[in-house]
This record gives structure tokens, C-alpha cells and sequence, in this order.
């Protein structure tokens, strides 16, 4: 079995050869993708169908026409974890979110995040479910993408759910002034997945995500 780390590599690599092959460079690998991140796809419904069979993911919970399948991934520092969205009727994953629970506050740090182009749920509601259901208490990376920061942003209008940064202070609600919650920063050149990121993208706030009380 692969271990967490080594797993989350294959995807922000996989990941980081869709975007360039959206770039216009000439890749072999881009001859065999239909859309961009299938092969992400297909390595995590492998990955999957594997650990299901080997008793490593279980069935935790039902979010509409979904199954949420929880992994775990048992490597120091921290513990990590992976959630599973899987379409009932085709048996296909649709969302797949990966993150590491903090040893100290029990947090988990989200740490990806993969969809499938069929999928009829979003992100928020997952991280919604997440944190409604299992009470799991969710905190971003230090790096947002454009596509994260609209899924933060979705989340923190909900009316049941308590965003604020890592040092307690609420965030700003609102399109126009959510912004403010972000700080620009410099090009992380210590991360993996900056590599494949653009440096304009980049934003140094870690939001924090629970349920209200």
C-alpha cells in the first residue's frame, strides 16, 4: 500500500502535467487525456477500488445520491485521511478530498482536492457535510488557488458554519470584501504543488472551518 505522502505526489504531479499540457506544450501524456485531470481520475478510482477491497476505506456516511467513503493513512506527523464521494449508481468517485489531522488540535488540513467532471455536488457541500456530520473541524493549506478560495468563500455564507482565521478572528462575509481575508504572498518555492501553480494565486491566510454551536 502506498503511504499518504507518496500518494498525494502522484496526484499534485499528475495534476501539474494537465495544467501544462492546457499551456499548449506538446506532451505524450497529453495524447491520452480526454479532459484535463482524467488521469487523476482514473489513479484515484484505482486507489479506490484497492483499498476497498483490502478493508482500508469504509462507508461513513450518505450525502444525496453519494456514498462518503473514509480512508485512513496511518504515517507520522499527524495522521492522514482521505474522503471519498461515490456516485451510488455508477459507483464512481466523484469528489476526492485528502488531509492531514493536526496531533495536537485534531484539525484536518486539506491538503487536496479532485473532482470528477460529472459530479453533481460541489465542494463546499462536502466540506459542509464533513464538518456538519462527522464534526470534523477542516483548515486550509497555506495556499489558495482561484478555485479554493470560491470554495472557502461558499462555505463561510453558510449560515451553520464558523470560518475565521487561524488566529480566531472571524472572516469578512460578502463577494466584494472577502478578498480582504487574503494576503498576497511570494512564490512558495518549498511546496510541491507550487510548481504547478502560478505565483499570482498564491495567499499566505489559513482559514479554520466548524460548526456553529
Amino acid at each position: 500500500m502506498k503511504t499518504f505522502s507518496q500518494f498525494l505526489v502522484e496526484v499534485l504531479l499528475i495534476r501539474g502535467l494537465s495544467r501544462t499540457e492546457k499551456r499548449g506544450k506538446k506532451e505524450k501524456f497529453a495524447k491520452k487525456s480526454k479532459h484535463s485531470g482524467s488521469n487523476v481520475e482514473n489513479m484515484i478510482q484505482k486507489e479506490h477500488e484497492k483499498n476497498t477491497k483490502e478493508g482500508l476505506t469504509k462507508k461513513v456516511s450518505e450525502l444525496g445520491d453519494y456514498d462518503i467513503h473514509k480512508t485512513k493513512f496511518n504515517e507520522a506527523p499527524g495522521n492522514g485521511v482521505a474522503y471519498a464521494a461515490v456516485h451510488r449508481k455508477t459507483g464512481r468517485v466523484h469528489m476526492y478530498v485528502t488531509g492531514k489531522v493536526n496531533t495536537d488540535n485534531k484539525n484536518t488540513r486539506v491538503t487536496s482536492l479532485s473532482s470528477h467532471p460529472d459530479r453533481e455536488i460541489s465542494a463546499h457541500h462536502l466540506y459542509h457535510h464533513l464538518i456538519t456530520h462527522h464534526k470534523i473541524v477542516l483548515q486550509t493549506d497555506q495556499v489558495h488557488t482561484k478555485g479554493g478560495r470560491k470554495t472557502w468563500n461558499k462555505l463561510n455564507q453558510m449560515k451553520d458554519i464558523h470560518v475565521s482565521k487561524e488566529n480566531g478572528k472571524p472572516l469578512l462575509r460578502g463577494k466584494r470584501t472577502f478578498n480582504a481575508n487574503y494576503q498576497r504572498d511570494k512564490f512558495v518555492k518549498d511546496k510541491i504543488i507550487s510548481k504547478s501553480f502560478s505565483p499570482k494565486r498564491h495567499y499566505n491566510s489559513v482559514f479554520v472551518a466548524r460548526a456553529k454551536s
